[in-house]
């Protein structure tokens, strides 16, 4: 595809996602600190920023396409594309105000450290954006009364945003594996690749051809992980890649199944919540709202991945129904039947559903796991005769104690016991440390069964503990 084509579909595209009609101007950003002076001044292949693609001069005129929260991205008017922070874009400084917030004065540079109250803003007042304070917590403006100072940065945002698109929904994180992609577009058009990969996220002009960028196509070769992929588009031609970063390791591709199983494209329906961590979004909420949320989070999570311990405790039940099948071997069976469910189940939704949380999934894994070895083997030595095999015909003869193990711990606790105010207005607090002795009596207990259905009687051991020494 030529080039003077591509620009031409580029700027259709724009047009279609109801961008600027005229050009932006980038500026000089003043920084302040590591928030930004790593990212002003470059352009960028994706909109997570890691991946420099060349400097962008102050006064350079671009065409917006689409925002992704700080970041901007942008079409050159020679077709190149990148993306930008919004602090180079002089169309982004102009700020409006989302939540109530104050206007403080500004001590030192640091992002926690505000001065005394001057005014308050309220959501539509207008301010201009003029620095970033060191750590990116707070913005420097000015108000409509010419007022410099501080506000928190999450209560305000740029108006341009408004009139920008969102980045497109379309290009969330997929994975592929390196030899897949080399068959479907390696040595064919480039109109193959834009019907695979649609637009690239940056597009940059070299001698050698034009070097497409895909940073949302997450891609394995050789076992390890890269955050992309470039293309080298020479006379309508793919004529090369190059995988973008540096290979990552990581043990959860190393398990059997798992990549085979995240390189479904068929399940990619899943994959619209890339990125979006269970936990996220909640940091800054009231601290009680934050603990009944990820209670309601484990919750669910936990009723979601029970499916696997429910498919092994169906078929287990079902293979009871098999006489031939001892007791013993019905509870290996039932065991390998639910470390296999819940492994299959951990590797999909590891891949395709929970994916930023893997100690999440694997503690809960853990547990629905232990809880299901439970529900199977008293299953099975409750309510399976050991004789005639049959189920649920057991009845319960009472219990008979078969030893006993008395148990002491040693506890303290440490309590406050007297509180007062010294002369200088110094609070004091008197912690005194509290030991006792805690006897208890391990139990070991054997239930009596008898079968109705053949007359059989057999015991099942369990252990119970009482407090005190009986």
């Amino acid at each position: 595809m030529k080039r003077y084509f591509f620009t031409l579909i580029i700027g259709l595209l724009v047009l279609s996602l109801q961008a600027q009609d005229h050009a932006w101007t980038i500026v000089k950003s003043k920084t302040h600190g590591s928030a930004e002076k790593d990212r002003v001044g470059y352009f960028w292949a994706g909109p997570s920023l890691k991946v420099k693609l060349g400097e962008v001069k102050a006064g350079t005129k671009v065409y917006p396409i689409e925002h992704r929260e700080d970041v901007y991205h942008i079409r050159f008017q020679d077709g190149q594309i990148g993306w930008v922070y919004f602090t180079m874009l002089q169309e982004t400084q102009e700020m409006e105000i989302e939540k109530p917030t104050g206007l403080h004065q500004i001590e030192g540079s640091s992002s926690f450290k505000m001065g005394k109250f001057m005014d308050s803003l309220y959501p539509g007042d207008l301010v201009t954006r003029y620095g970033l304070s060191k750590n990116g917590g707070n913005y420097y403006v000015i108000n409509s009364e010419g007022k410099k100072g501080a506000i928190i940065r999450q209560h305000a945002f740029p108006v341009t945003e408004k009139t920008i698109p969102e980045y497109s929904t379309n290009q969330a994180k997929i994975f592929l594996l390196k030899k897949d992609i080399n068959e479907k577009v390696l040595q064919k058009s480039d109109s193959n690749l834009w019907a695979e990969f649609g637009m690239p996220e940056a597009l940059v002009y070299r001698p050698t051809g034009d070097v497409w960028y895909y940073t949302y196509i997450e891609t394995y070769d050789e076992g390890l992980r890269y955050r992309g992929i470039n293309f080298i588009v020479k006379d309508q031609m793919v004529v090369g890649d190059s995988l973008i970063g540096e290979g990552n390791w990581k043990l959860i591709d190393q398990l059997p199944l798992f990549i085979k199983v995240k390189g479904m494209s068929a399940l990619d329906v899943f994959d619209k919540y890339e990125g979006k961590s269970l936990f996220r979004g909640i940091s800054k909420m009231h601290w009680a709202l934050r603990f009944l949320i990820r209670i309601l989070q484990f919750i669910v999570a936990f009723i979601i991945l029970s499916l696997a311990h429910f498919i092994a405790l169906f078929l287990t039940m079902r293979l009871a129904r098999v006489q031939r099948i001892s007791n013993g071997l019905l509870l290996i069976i039932g065991f390998a039947l639910t470390i296999i469910f819940n492994y299959v189940y951990f590797i999909f939704i590891s891949a395709h559903v929970i994916k930023e949380e893997v100690w999440f999934t694997v503690i809960l894994m853990i547990i629905i796991l232990v809880l299901s070895f439970r529900k199977i083997s008293t299953n099975i030595n409750y309510h399976r005769c050991p004789r005639c095999k049959a189920m649920w015909t057991a009845q319960d003869e009472g219990s008979v104690v078969t030893g006993k193990k008395h148990i002491t711990e040693n506890k303290s606790e440490q309590r406050v016991t007297n509180e007062y105010t010294k002369s200088d207005g110094g609070k004091v607090r008197e912690i005194t440390n509290f030991k006792w002795k805690e006897h208890m009596t391990e139990k070991q207990m054997k239930d009596l069964r008898y079968c109705q259905e053949c007359g059989f009687r057999w015991g099942v051991d369990r252990v119970e503990k009482v407090e005190g020494h009986v």
